[in-house]
């Protein structure tokens, strides 16, 4: 969802923008939240380890587990 919100934003009008801010916000604030639980459990983590947790992360955030992106910034060192 947020990779999709994040895309939208290229193409919206600019009245539109600030409503496209806050749904991405939120978004991030889900994921960071689906995220909370793998971060108490293993902590923040190196880069290349973040393909260990990959099934992990496609059960507990599988919205998450597919933005690498993302997972390197709320998971990693």
């Amino acid at each position: 969802m947020l990779a999709r919100l994040n895309r939208a934003t290229d193409t919206l009008e600019h009245s539109r923008l600030p409503q496209q801010f806050r749904q991405i916000e939120k978004a991030f604030e889900q994921a960071r939240e689906c995220m909370a639980a793998t971060i108490g459990q293993y902590g923040l983590l190196q880069a290349a380890e973040l393909d260990s947790l990959t099934p992990l992360l496609q059960q507990r955030c599988p919205e998450v587990a597919q933005q690498r992106d993302l997972l390197e910034e709320l998971l990693s060192r």
